[in-house]
């Protein structure tokens, strides 16, 4: 697996797809820079997704709020998620 770069979008891909996407304009970037966008990501995501919560549901505090952003969060990476192919 690579971590290929162009512009803002960064991608985890494997190797031959990885070289393909370089010959069309994209770099190759380290891992840690596609890890913090995915984690920026999801910070971004719990926070709308608490935001969502507090506006539809009464406030219960603060821990009760989290949870249900975090359970909204994790359904929409479930929905998002991709099945992966077992065995060869």
């Amino acid at each position: 697996m690579k971590c290929v770069k162009k512009d803002k979008d960064i991608r985890r891909v494997n190797d031959n797809r990885a070289a393909k996407l370089v010959s069309d304009g994209y770099t190759y970037c380290p891992k840690h820079t596609w890890k913090e966008t995915l984690e920026k990501a999801y910070e971004e995501d719990v926070v709308l997704a608490s935001k969502n919560v507090n506006k539809n549901k009464k406030s219960k505090g603060k821990k009760s709020a989290n949870a249900e952003a975090k359970k909204a969060v994790k359904e929409t990476e479930m929905a998002d998620a991709v099945p992966v192919p077992v065995g060869s």
